[in-house]
């Protein structure tokens, strides 16, 4: 699967085989997706969260299996423009 950020406030995930879109759009950005992290795969494999960032001050992280937002942090005073899962 790949995940790709736009200008349109929206994460889309792919299927490489095919080029087609899986399911909807992701949204909950209000502004710009920034940066996209996917969870790492020695933790599970496929992984089942990726993170995002954006320029409404945000990072989301999202559960791609039933394209759901788990969580929302909103702490940051300005633009979050990288996002990593670290473990």
């Amino acid at each position: 699967m790949i995940a790709s950020g736009s200008m349109d406030n929206t994460i889309r995930l792919w299927n490489p085989a095919t080029g087609e879109a899986i399911g909807n759009p992701l949204k909950a950005h209000t502004k710009w997706i920034t940066s996209i992290s996917w969870e790492p795969l020695h933790l599970r494999s496929p992984p089942k969260y990726l993170a995002s960032s954006s320029k409404d001050c945000s990072v989301k992280i999202w559960n791609v299996t039933n394209q759901t937002l788990e969580v929302s942090l909103t702490s940051h005073t300005a633009s979050v423009t990288k996002v990593i899962f670290f473990f």
